[in-house]
């Protein structure tokens, strides 16, 4: 499926709104988050936002999955001991269409009470306001950027109050909202929803239009179920995943096989979690 929009949209940007941690499963979460964001990776996915379920990993967990996931984590307003603890954002920049376009990203989350359960007394967490935090930060990033991304790990009522407080937004992408249709085509700014458990792969390409304004030429909300087949290279390393965390191993569905060949082998991780992939184009 993602080969697919890759081919149609071979300049992209392959983001994670946060929620990716591992929590339903006690048995080793951080080896677990850690494979499910390699998986990730290994499809294209860069930058990932933190919630504050990811925070009760640990500060230990969360910096050794940075490394060796390959993965950058965002938040503008998780706090440890009055301070950021990781990039508040980043600004990439890419050629598109002959032109260098300034991409500029950022993420927030909720409070979350037991995030910080984990981590000694020696590091205060805590969460500043989400609006305000993300306000700040793309007000620092839109003189400088041509596309502003908000990864917000929030419910559905708060990303709309969102989406109406921050004008100069492009696009935001929820982590914990409610699974909403694809977007339209049209202008900016544009809210991309696809629910949470990695059930959906969310996507929406963005071309400039006449002005130089961002238009949405493109977007969707692509189920990832049994029906979804994983290439061959693919099925082999998530039998490789689950015989390292001694779960239990069926035969691989690869493309090309009937989709009652198997059991689901699972997108692309050990099991399903919170956030997963959305492509912004």
């Amino acid at each position: 499926m993602q080969q697919r929009l890759v081919a149609k949209y071979p300049q992209q940007l392959v983001l994670d709104a946060g929620g990716w941690s591992e929590r339903l499963n006690p048995d080793r979460p951080a080896l677990r988050s850690q494979l499910f964001l390699a998986g990730l990776h290994e499809l294209g996915l860069q930058i990932a936002n933190v919630s504050g379920h990811d925070l009760a990993l640990g500060p230990a967990a969360l910096e050794a999955l940075q490394d060796s996931a390959g993965v950058q984590f965002l938040s503008a307003n998780v706090r440890v001991n009055g301070k950021p603890w990781f990039r508040p954002y980043v600004v990439l920049r890419r050629r598109v269409n002959g032109r260098t376009v300034g991409i500029g990203i950022t993420g927030i989350t909720m409070k979350t009470h037991r995030a910080f359960e984990t981590w000694p007394d020696s590091l205060a967490g805590s969460f500043a306001d989400a609006a305000t935090s993300a306000r700040e930060v793309l007000d620092l990033l839109e003189p400088q950027t041509d596309l502003q991304i908000l990864l917000a790990y929030l419910p559905a009522a708060e990303v709309d109050k969102l989406a109406a407080q921050l004008p100069g937004l492009e696009v935001l992408v929820s982590g914990a909202g409610d699974l909403r249709e694809a977007p339209p085509r049209g202008p900016v700014p544009v809210v991309l929803s696809p629910g949470t458990k990695c059930k959906f792969l969310g996507w929406v390409a963005l071309r400039p239009g006449a002005s130089q304004s961002l238009v949405v030429t493109g977007a969707g909300l692509d189920e990832l179920d049994a029906r979804v087949a994983d290439e061959a290279a693919m099925a082999k390393r998530v039998q490789a995943m689950k015989r390292r965390l001694g779960d239990p191993v069926a035969a691989p569905a690869v493309a090309g096989s009937p989709p009652d060949a198997a059991e689901k082998p699972g997108r692309p991780g050990v099991r399903p979690q919170d956030g997963g992939a959305r492509l912004a184009h």
